[in-house]
């Protein structure tokens, strides 16, 4: 696997193509991995990132999994300033992860992985909300293994008022406006029904709303 590192929002800008097609083709993809999530984020969020793109080799123009990050900088008071890589939704996506291929998953995780471990500067690596199967995970984190790397776990829940802030409760939406008022009471229909005639021009509802579902 080659791996292609995008730093440019107009780079980014340009990756939408090839990001909406690996999205597509993921079964695990998410509302917080779409291409129209990240983008708006980075473009705001100005903090250092990058997209580690995977492909099959140097010359092949297609992309099979993607790996957006970021990387910020820490203080230790006895080993002073640090470097921390974190995954690039973390701290205003419910969610964040991998996006790849299915095809390709075997090979492009671990490349993915084996590239942070070997090629990038970081002390620390914070791997926040990560949500993905069991699968992908082990792919993803058997490169960093026990003898150079120590895990500790993040706590999500508030230990004042017993809240599991790791909790993002999510819905199976169908595909169609017409097949959700189904599921709806009389009532809840005919309060909808006004504005999904006004809306009907748009058919379906957005891929990312009906991709954005809990996978444990």
């Amino acid at each position: 696997m080659y791996i292609d590192v995008i730093e440019e929002l107009s780079d980014f800008d340009a990756l939408r193509p090839a990001w909406d097609a690996v999205y597509e083709a993921d079964p695990e993809a998410h509302f917080f991995l779409s291409w129209q999530w990240l983008s708006g984020w980075l473009a705001t969020h100005r903090t250092v990132w990058f997209v580690l793109a995977a492909k099959r080799n140097d010359t092949d123009p297609e992309y099979v999994a993607f790996l957006p990050m970021r990387m910020t900088t820490g203080f230790d008071k006895k080993h002073g300033f640090f470097n921390e890589l974190s995954f690039a939704g973390c701290g205003f996506s419910d969610y964040a992860g991998i996006l790849a291929k299915p095809e390709f998953e075997a090979e492009a995780v671990p490349a993915l992985a084996e590239y942070v471990k070997r090629k990038l500067n970081w002390t620390r690596f914070t791997m926040d909300n990560l949500m993905m199967s069991d699968h992908r995970r082990r792919l993803f984190l058997r490169a960093f293994d026990k003898t150079r790397c120590v895990q500790t776990p993040i706590a999500y829940v508030d230990v004042n008022t017993g809240t599991d802030h790791g909790i993002c409760p999510s819905v199976n939406l169908p595909a169609s406006w017409d097949e959700y008022l189904k599921q709806l009471s009389t009532n809840n229909r005919q309060k909808n029904s006004p504005a999904v005639a006004k809306d009907r021009r748009v058919g379906r509802l957005p891929d990312h709303f009906v991709r954005y579902r809990e996978l444990r």
